[in-house]
């Protein structure tokens, strides 16, 4: 049990570093100010983390209670699929209407906030697919596991050290959202290694996200009168139903949920 546990001690010290190293780095490079527009940006973006933190909950009891059923990959990857449109809904809100999410919480000194919130939403995002790959886990191969968190804090640590001097707080969002996908990224790598599954289709979406996250800020600059609040509202129909079919090409998903006898319920409300 101990040699079980105890790599999942050390994994967590570096869960805090690679989540929150970067807070200290932006107090000792910058200053109080730019701290406190930098976690404004932070607790706006929590209103995704929670209901990341929902998947987190029910994923860990459905693995391991489940993971010897002959069906326990497909109701995975339906659970994976779920999750991702919720990132991308969250993503896409939390970026076209991040202005108004600073007005309703904080006045225009933190304006410079809004950009920050969408790469903490991707954050969250990338972190959570953890419980996603539970084949280090499954295998107790811990101490691989807390390897691979253990250098994603460090890559953090470089990454923040490398891009405050550029770009600010900036660079201290974009090397934390970088950080948690490489470790993503690689904690997939390993587990499948140790616990085969077959969800190399999610790959295409997740690309997907990061290409909308770096690539937003520059295309939406040309669409004419952006500003409006019915341009961005149509905007935020279409890139969400473009993820969903890209997701769910066949709707298979989307119908099923539709047919639920609680889906069914609330429209009879």
């Amino acid at each position: 049990m101990l040699f079980f546990s105890l790599p999942l001690v050390f994994s967590s010290s570096s869960i805090y570093v690679l989540n929150y190293f970067d807070r200290f780095m932006i107090s000792s490079m910058l200053d109080t100010n730019a701290l406190g527009i930098y976690s404004l940006g932070f607790k706006l973006s929590l209103i995704g983390g929670i209901s990341f933190s929902v998947f987190k909950l029910i994923i860990t009891p459905f693995v391991f209670e489940n993971y010897k059923l002959d069906d326990f990959h497909y109701r995975l990857e339906n659970i994976v699929k779920v999750f991702l449109i919720v990132v991308v809904i969250t993503l896409v809100f939390s970026d076209l209407f991040s202005h108004e999410l600073i007005d309703l919480f904080a006045d225009d000194r933190f304006h410079s906030a809004a950009p920050l919130i969408k790469y903490f939403v991707v954050s969250s995002a990338a972190f959570t697919t953890i419980n996603f790959f539970p084949g280090m886990t499954l295998t107790k191969k811990t101490i691989t596991l807390a390897l691979v968190i253990a250098f994603s804090a460090f890559l953090n640590i470089g990454l923040n050290f490398t891009l405050i001097p550029h770009l600010g707080f900036y660079g201290a969002a974009i090397a934390t959202c970088g950080a948690n996908i490489f470790m993503a990224v690689v904690n997939c790598f390993f587990s499948k290694r140790y616990f085969p599954q077959k969800v190399g289709y999610l790959a295409f979406p997740f690309l997907y996200i990061v290409a909308y996250l770096y690539s937003a800020d520059y295309f939406f600059q040309y669409i004419p009168d952006f500003n409006k609040i019915s341009i961005r509202i149509f905007m935020f129909l279409f890139v969400v139903s473009f993820s969903i079919l890209i997701i769910d090409p066949k709707l298979k998903l989307i119908k099923f949920i539709l047919k639920t006898k609680y889906v069914r319920n609330l429209w009879n409300i």
